[in-house]
């Protein structure tokens, strides 16, 4: 037994492993150490506390199992030492077991109940049943966790393998249902402004298939409900057609679509409804429980699939207006070309004008409009495509942070809220990478300006590795690099060279599934230096290897990381500045290696 206060108290323990920790919460030392000792043979490892105040300190700096709570204690009486437990823990992630000799009394177990305590034993108490009890407790709370785990992890693939929203909140949906075992799910979204309702997504298990999919005319015909609905806690509700006390408007709710029993559970954006139409089935505590688990995800899914909508709508009318754009400004140039002569045009939107000397006729055929219009058109494809791969990967980030976001705040355990930050951290990072190389468009036409300095290039690939090992580590990748002991400094712009070396790097991690090797190998000859990247990745299509230094271009629509398909191409210009150039040998399933080659003398 060890008491909290410092005093430890040494026992001998049964041999083998513990079944399970007891935190034992009594103000009496005798009881105390009786307690212990008993549970010390049944098994259960023991800390001992001497009232409410050092349980509530020791369970923010520790774990247990279950707590062991005297009703009675000098400080804090044991009601409010479970609802203050019952604030930080579920009943499934921390048991209370309550003990008082006042037990008998069914007034006093039941307040004991309604405080959050799984279970209550009255003084004094068989030691055997005691153990049994506990036991039971962590037997439940074992079962719990692992319904919780395969909830979690059903979930987790859904997020990293389902980029569509709408896609993603359908599968959120499906799985809750699933996890209640449910025959059907709505997700439902709510206009806070006018009170209307959408219904945003439908999940029917072949139980409920053959209905065919039902309509929502709760908005029209059951606003009461809706209201009802919304209105309630969001510990969730569960309602039984046949329930003396159910709400009239549920009940005319679920009369209409056949529905036995739901659960109901409220979200920041709308709702989440599960029924079941089966006679014999009924929902339980446990069912809430898991419910509430996956309704967090779900509303993060709900609030991302709008946003999603809101994005693609804002998109559009950006394209709109673009196109609309072009059209004006491709009218006002043509016009002065059918009449031939000198001409002022009015280019919109500046209003800015340019004199266009000489017959516009003779310089159309000799081709030095149809030059300019060319430029044009292709610089206008090329914002077309980036406007769509960086919405793309802006929304991916943003999605992921506002899910990581919601989780975080519903996080308990600290290493819970470091898993959550250690995301926002790098999404963080990503969009500081999409922010970057959205400065970096805006002065693609510009002269570079380069700081040739001496550069020692197997320093320089080192500190990029070390500064990308997390990224590695991610991945469980095994990174193998040779540098080049014998090869002298060179002239390059450390800063540019950096850029380039990493985004190819970084590309490696990238496109290599997990557990994947990585070679990075420096070597050199008489007259150039080569840093060769060689990954296990999935490769690169044979069509798609001749376009893959081009701006904007991208061979994988969902996946490149690099800023709206530039990476490569920066790579490219930062190169040949260097009077370098880069090879690729790639194929798809066998990896893809990377060479840069530099000159020993720029």
């Amino acid at each position: 037994m060890t008491l909290y206060s410092g005093h430890t108290y040494n026992l001998t323990p049964p041999s083998g492993d513990w079944n399970g920790s007891v935190l034992v919460v009594e103000d009496n030392l005798h009881t105390r150490e009786l307690l212990s000792a008993q549970l010390e043979l049944h098994r259960l490892k023991s800390v001992c506390v001497p009232d409410g105040k050092s349980a509530m300190n020791w369970l923010t700096e520790n774990q247990t199992d279950v707590v062991l709570l005297d009703l009675m204690l000098p400080d804090i009486d044991g009601l409010a030492v479970c609802q203050n437990i019952r604030e930080k823990f579920s009943p499934t992630d921390l048991p209370i077991l309550m003990l008082s000799a006042r037990g008998d009394q069914p007034e006093v177990r039941l307040s004991g109940l309604q405080a959050g305590a799984n279970d209550f034993m009255a003084k004094p108490h068989q030691a055997a049943e005691l153990a049994a009890r506990i036991n039971v407790l962590l037997k439940t709370t074992l079962k719990a966790r692992h319904q919780e785990a395969e909830l979690q992890s059903r979930i987790s693939h859904v997020i990293v393998s389902t980029p569509d929203p709408d896609k993603r909140l359908y599968e959120m949906a499906k799985i809750a249902c699933e996890a209640v075992h449910g025959t059907s799910a709505a997700v439902c979204e709510i206009n806070r402004e006018d009170g209307t309702v959408t219904l945003a997504t439908q999940y029917l298990s072949a139980a409920d298939s053959e209905k065919g999919s039902r309509e929502l005319r709760a908005q029209r015909s059951f606003p009461e409900a809706v209201m009802w609905i919304t209105s309630q806690s969001s510990q969730g509700i569960r309602c039984q057609i046949e329930d003396t006390d159910l709400n009239e408007h549920i009940r005319s709710y679920m009369t209409h679509y056949g529905v036995k029993s739901a659960l109901f559970y409220p979200l920041p954006a709308g709702y989440i409804e599960i029924w079941n139409s089966q006679e014999n089935r009924r929902f339980s505590d446990e069912d809430i429980r898991l419910l509430q688990v996956a309704a967090s995800h779900v509303a993060a899914a709900l609030t991302n699939a709008m946003l999603h909508r809101e994005l693609v709508a804002s998109e559009a009318r950006c394209r709109g207006k673009l196109v609309h754009a072009n059209k004006a400004i491709g009218d006002t140039i043509q016009e002065p070309l059918k009449n031939g002569g000198n001409e002022r045009v009015l280019l919109p939107p500046q209003g800015n004008e340019v004199i266009l000397e000489g017959n516009f006729n003779s310089q159309l055929e000799t081709g030095g409009f149809r030059n300019v219009t060319a430029r044009g058109q292709e610089k206008t494809r090329f914002l077309q495509q980036f406007i769509s791969n960086i919405s793309h990967d802006l929304k991916a980030s943003l999605s992921l942070i506002n899910l990581t976001v919601f989780m975080l705040r519903k996080a308990i355990l600290p290493e819970a809220h470091q898993r959550h930050l250690t995301i926002l951290e790098s999404q963080i990072s990503q969009l500081t990478h999409l922010v970057e190389g959205m400065l970096r468009l805006s002065k693609l036409d510009e002269a570079p300006e380069f700081n040739f300095e001496s550069v020692d290039l197997n320093r320089l690939v080192g500190e990029i590795l070390t500064r990308l090992q997390p990224a590695f580590a991610d991945k469980n990748h095994t990174l193998h690099f040779t540098s080049d002991p014998t090869l002298a400094p060179i002239q390059a712009d450390v800063h540019a060279l950096d850029r380039a070396i990493s985004n190819i790097v970084t590309n490696a991690i990238h496109y290599t599934a997990d557990s994947g090797d990585i070679r990075v190998e420096i070597t050199h000859s008489p007259t150039e230096v080569m840093i060769k990247v060689k990954d296990s990745g999935i490769g690169i299509a044979a069509a798609d290897l001749p376009h893959i230094f081009e701006r904007f271009y991208r061979a994988d629509k969902t996946k490149n990381p690099n800023i709206g398909g530039l990476g490569l191409a920066i790579v490219k210009e930062i190169i040949e500045a260097h009077k370098g150039y880069v090879e690729v040998e790639s194929a798809p399933g066998s990896g893809s290696t990377f060479s840069v080659h530099l000159p020993l003398k720029n």
